[in-house]
């Protein structure tokens, strides 16, 4: 089930009005009696049991600022499924297990994406469909947006294979001098690694994974 609920209106103020709706999303085993507290951790507002434990802030800070391809009209937990499957197939459980919603919601959000044409089934797997996958390659976020620019501009030059020192100096356009800082700054934080070759070559250097 998925609910959009906006502010209303309720004596003098606007309130988030917690209807049989929105309680229905929150619980889905049907127990509309239960209480449920509401608070907000960091920059997220937080609704659970009353018996449940309560996250730590990190965790609820990682769920609220989880990374995940801005596709509009999409629910967080929609997101969260289509960057889920960019790993592959997955059954409904296993979504559930990875994005950490209860398999309800993951049901309703898979349901809303088919409809969008975002994901196909087969069996009990799920997967992109062709105009999901054009979609998120065309919104993929800069992984080494956060660097610093120089280890940035170098690992960016290295997504198009390894390269000397030489070779990057050409493809970057900036002084070699420039180039073995940005490597050896690169090298030390783990994004490049030196390429073996043989004896008497130019080492050559290559990304090793993503910031």
């Amino acid at each position: 089930m998925t609910v959009r609920k906006k502010l209303q209106k309720l004596g003098n103020s606007r309130v988030l009005l917690l209807d049989r709706d929105l309680l229905a999303a929150l619980l889905p085993d049907g127990d509309l009696d239960a209480t449920l507290l509401v608070e907000v951790v960091g920059s997220a507002l937080v609704v659970r049991r009353e018996d449940a434990p309560a996250p730590a802030p990190g965790e609820v800070e990682r769920a609220a600022t989880a990374a995940a391809p801005d596709v509009p009209g999409l629910t967080p937990t929609e997101r969260l499924v289509l960057t889920a499957l960019r790993g592959g197939a997955a059954t409904r459980g296993e979504l559930a297990e990875t994005i950490g919603r209860a398999p309800e919601t993951v049901s309703a959000a898979l349901k809303t994406l088919k409809a969008a044409e975002l994901v196909t089934q087969t069996g009990r797997d799920w997967r992109l469909t062709a105009t999901a996958k054009t979609h998120l390659a065309e919104h993929e976020p800069d992984p080494y947006e956060n660097l610093p620019p120089a280890v940035a501009r170098l690992c960016r030059g290295l997504q198009q294979g390894p390269a000397t020192a030489a070779e990057l100096e050409e493809r970057l356009r900036v002084t070699r001098g420039a180039v073995l800082m940005a490597t050896a700054r690169a090298v030390d934080a783990g994004l490049v690694e030196r390429v073996p070759v043989a004896r008497g070559a130019p080492p050559e250097y290559r990304l090793v994974r993503s910031a």
